[in-house]
């Protein structure tokens, strides 16, 4: 299931969903291709999460959501469940550029969760992508995770203004901190638009009871 509500329980800065809490429906979703579907092989919440399955070109689908409430959270929080097949990857996107109707990887910030890392990258229009930052996590592989990425604007290690990125994962019983990343360029962070979404590559990923949170 998706779901777009929620309080966010540590804040950094104050963050809710500006609109009603409750499901929400697999039109509240724009994708980058037609290799995405609702399954029942695999599911946190019943009857079924957002499955990418293909082993042939388009190599990445990307689900970007277009609910009016979330089309413009430069400061926000995406939380969900994520299941990967072993060496395939799960970016979380935000601040996205792609327009209402559309949807891909490119014009984003996103945390890249692979099997041997996990960093923040951006690419935007004439921009040069480059790997922000590194993270202390590697995601398992074929087990459910619960990850939580929150974006706002604050200082970085040298005092200066910066895009911060935090990383948290749910293990024990808690959330867990996984380090912050840095972007002193803040980029896209007053163009009216920064919508968030995930992107699977090929082979079976999966995402369920995906939380979308901003402002206050």
């Amino acid at each position: 299931m998706i779901h777009l509500p929620g309080n966010l329980s540590k804040p950094k800065p104050t963050l809710v969903h500006p609109g009603t809490p409750g499901h929400h429906s697999w039109a509240d979703w724009d994708f980058s291709t037609g290799m995405m579907s609702l399954s029942t092989d695999r599911f946190i919440s019943p009857p079924s999460s957002l499955k990418h399955m293909t082993s042939w070109a388009p190599y990445y689908c990307t689900a970007l959501c277009k609910h009016a409430s979330v089309l413009n959270l430069p400061v926000g929080q995406i939380e969900g469940w994520y299941w990967r097949s072993p060496y395939q990857l799960v970016w979380i996107h935000f601040r996205s550029q792609q327009p209402p109707g559309s949807s891909g990887e490119d014009a984003s910030y996103w945390v890249w969760l692979h099997t041997n890392s996990t960093w923040l990258n951006g690419q935007f229009p004439g921009e040069t992508p480059a790997i922000v930052s590194n993270f202390n996590y590697i995601m398992p592989n074929s087990t459910w995770r619960l990850i939580k990425v929150s974006w706002w604007v604050g200082l970085d290690i040298y005092c200066a203004t910066s895009l911060q990125v935090k990383l948290e994962v749910w293990e024990d019983g808690a959330w867990q901190d996984k380090g912050s990343a840095y972007d002193p360029a803040n980029l896209a962070a007053n163009t009216g638009l920064a919508r968030c979404g995930i992107t699977f590559s090929r082979d079976p990923c999966y995402a369920d009871d995906t939380i979308i949170r901003g402002p206050a």
